[in-house]
């Protein structure tokens, strides 16, 4: 089965936290796919800004018993081709979700 928490812009860290964990609450999930921060880059967020809500999205899933949790990291996009510094700042936050595990 597959559920989604949040969508394209839908207003941070905060809104996704409360779609995912009303679905944790709802069912038991195997694995959950966490891709979350893009906009958060175009909105001038620093990395260890958009880690710190990973974080808690990743410990939500460990706080419900979620066996795997697949991080992904921010993907390319036509704005990261021509923003240099958010482009970076979303190599960093590629670092930083590669030493969350």
């Amino acid at each position: 089965m597959v559920e989604k928490a949040g969508s394209r812009g839908m207003g941070g860290f905060s809104a996704l936290h409360d779609g995912l964990e009303l679905l944790l609450k709802a069912a038991e999930y195997d694995v959950v796919v966490i891709l979350a921060g893009t906009n958060d880059l175009g909105r001038g967020y620093e990395p260890e800004q958009i880690m710190e809500g990973l974080s808690f999205l990743y410990g939500l899933c460990k706080n419900h018993n979620v066996s795997k949790v697949l991080a992904l990291q921010i993907p390319d996009s036509h704005f990261l081709s021509r923003a240099t510094e958010a482009r970076e700042r979303r190599d960093k936050v590629s670092e930083l979700i590669r030493y969350a595990a």
